[in-house]
């Protein structure tokens, strides 16, 4: 199967039959039902192409301004999918002939699937997925259409993947003559210690409050190809899983081979993971070759597993920087190099900017500048400027840069004896892979991009977390009534509108960053401010914006103490320090206002 998003249609067709008097949503205005038309086809589902007899998703409808906590029109409503054709519990109209509407749906349906004031609904993976039935009903897909205004034609759904998918490949390596001879063994393997429940939030798609750790079964049965073994597959929970577990097992003539990461790995929502594992020799552990793609976008990417890389000899290509701004080199599962895309004051545009790693920390002193990138295009400039050397003197923020000579390259080698050069590919050092460089918050599974602005290194987004580092909540308050009792009392409170807004007690009190994070001082606001010689162009998205600095501020103001959101003549932002409020508007300053709500961007310790 090759999963991909595809439409799930609601229309009037299949239910002609139904009448009024079969639900309890009736009004006195001319009634226009919603409906699933049979033949539906769903390419997201992880068996197949179409829905199966008795399958069920749950229909919510909600009439805007509603949302799932304020108030449902329809309240996770039940389809069953019967011999082509979807039967409802209950028959379901639009709230009105012309108000606006919200839809959302999920599978696999679940009674009394969220509270009535609730978006968070419980969520699980089955432990033993050899099952089939088990092994698809741990597929939790969710679809949402907004603004739709009452209509008798077809009103489609797209069911995207919230979970993630682990595909498993086995290569016997010089254990076993041949993945022949491997099969015969009748090999097991078993997923371990990993999270099986946890709360999904339909507000913001993500997941909390893990726990059920436990041994998952895959589902499927070996068989060769491509002269690996593979065919075992299972739903997880995205997670993070820490560098020292042991997370793949197999067993084979009464031995167990293990994998552990070596270093903490975050399994994503929405992704398949492949990963081929390597018998080696007589030890007790295997290499592996992660593959991470978009579940709904199936493909394959070849690659080669090799003996650790020797750290005097390797080469690697300059990254996309789709997924953050600073990636690493890994030379098995330990960063040796670390690649920048950032801005360069000095010469006053985007570099890429490749440091040594040593002890799992960049050397500043020692920047290698592979490509200065034109403004315009944000490709490498065609001047032969490229190759050059940078040092940061971490205590003033500032940089001795050297301009290079070379002509740009995609391809970077590192020599012990000549430190990092631009050249085409070597095919004597071994080719080594890049990974982006995340923060990864256990507390709700999200991974934040990160930049680094001369030494510093930020939060490439707002803080999005719902807890305190120790796992207090921190109340979300929509409301302006709410929103002000909670200034009144000096209580913690946070609220969602162009992104999560604290009020200074949640954004003061405990610890809100993520772990090796922290909430940044006006100081460190105001290197930042110096370093782009105040020019906040550089590090905001919004009209006339370079953002060449990475920071991607937007213009999103602030709540005040009533629980309004003021409006500004220019595209303000407001964020939190550690002492008061720093303003990002037309320049850079501090503020002393704190009865109010701002974003968060957190800067490494």
């Amino acid at each position: 199967m090759k999963p991909a998003t595809t439409a799930l249609l609601l229309a009037t067709t299949a239910l002609l039959a139904c009448t009024k008097s079969s639900t309890n949503l009736v009004s006195e205005e001319p009634q226009i039902p919603v409906h699933i038309a049979s033949g539906s086809r769903i390419q997201t589902r992880v068996l197949d192409n179409r829905f199966e007899n008795n399958d069920e998703i749950g229909l919510f409808v909600l009439e805007q301004p509603s949302t799932l906590a304020e108030g449902r029109h329809a309240d996770n409503v039940r389809f069953t999918y019967s011999d082509g054709a979807w039967m409802p519990e209950q028959a379901v109209y639009y709230p009105s002939a012309t108000g606006l509407c919200d839809f959302i749906a999920y599978y696999p349906y679940a009674s009394n699937a969220l509270p009535p004031t609730s978006s968070i609904m419980e969520c699980q993976v089955a432990s033993d997925q050899s099952d089939k039935n088990n092994y698809s009903r741990s597929d939790f897909l969710a679809a949402e259409r907004n603004s739709i205004t009452p209509t008798t034609e077809a009103v489609p759904l797209v069911f995207k993947h919230r979970m993630a998918e682990i595909c498993i490949e086995i290569d016997p390596g010089g254990v076993f003559e041949s993945p022949e001879e491997l099969l015969a063994q009748n090999p097991a393997v078993a997923i371990k210690n990993a999270y099986t429940k946890g709360q999904y939030d339909f507000s913001d798609k993500t997941f909390s409050h893990l726990e059920g750790k436990a041994n998952i079964i895959p589902y499927g049965d070996f068989s060769v190809a491509d002269g690996k073994l593979a065919g075992k597959r299972a739903i997880v929970i995205p997670q993070e899983i820490p560098g020292n577990q042991v997370f793949i097992e197999m067993q084979v003539n009464g031995k167990a081979y293990n994998f552990t990461f070596g270093e903490n790995h975050f399994i994503h929502p929405a992704t398949k993971e492949t990963y081929t594992l390597t018998l080696k020799g007589n030890a007790p552990q295997s290499n592996i070759e992660a593959q991470i793609d978009d579940w709904e976008n199936e493909s394959h990417v070849d690659g080669e597993l090799q003996e650790p890389a020797n750290s005097s000899n390797y080469q690697f290509s300059i990254p996309d920087f789709g997924q953050s701004a600073v990636y690493r080199v890994m030379d098995n599962n330990q960063p040796v190099a670390e690649i920048c895309k950032e801005y360069l004051n000095a010469c006053s545009a985007q570099a890429i900017v490749v440091y040594p790693v040593h002890d799992g920390k960049a050397d500043l002193r020692q920047g290698y500048v592979a490509q200065i990138l034109d403004a315009t295009t944000g490709k490498p400039a065609a001047e032969t400027i490229h190759g050059g050397t940078i040092a940061w003197d971490d205590s003033g923020n500032t940089m001795d840069y050297q301009q290079g000579s070379s002509a740009a390259s995609g391809n970077i080698l590192y020599t012990n004896k000549e430190g990092f050069s631009l050249t085409p590919a070597d095919n004597h050092a071994a080719k080594l892979a890049t990974e982006p460089y995340l923060i990864h918050d256990a507390r709700d599974n999200k991974a934040y991009k990160t930049v680094k602005i001369g030494t510093q290194y930020w939060m490439g987004e707002n803080l999005a977390a719902k807890q305190f580092r120790n796992g207090e909540d921190i109340p979300n308050l929509e409301s302006e009534a709410l929103w002000t009792t909670a200034i009144e009392n000096s209580e913690t409170a946070y609220c969602i509108h162009e992104g999560h807004y604290y009020y200074t007690y949640a954004a003061a009190q405990g610890d809100i960053a993520p772990e090796g994070w922290t909430m940044p001082s006006s100081n460190d606001w105001e290197r930042l401010a110096a370093y782009i010689d105040e020019d906040t162009s550089l590090i905001t998205i919004r009209g006339g914006s370079s953002n060449l600095a990475g920071l991607s501020i937007e213009g999103t103001g602030y709540r005040d103490e009533t629980g309004k959101y003021p409006t500004h003549t220019f595209p303000t932002t407001y964020v939190w320090t550690q002492e008061s409020t720093y303003c990002i508007d037309q320049g850079m300053g501090m503020r002393t206002w704190k009865n109010q709500g701002n974003i968060i961007r957190c800067i490494r310790e």
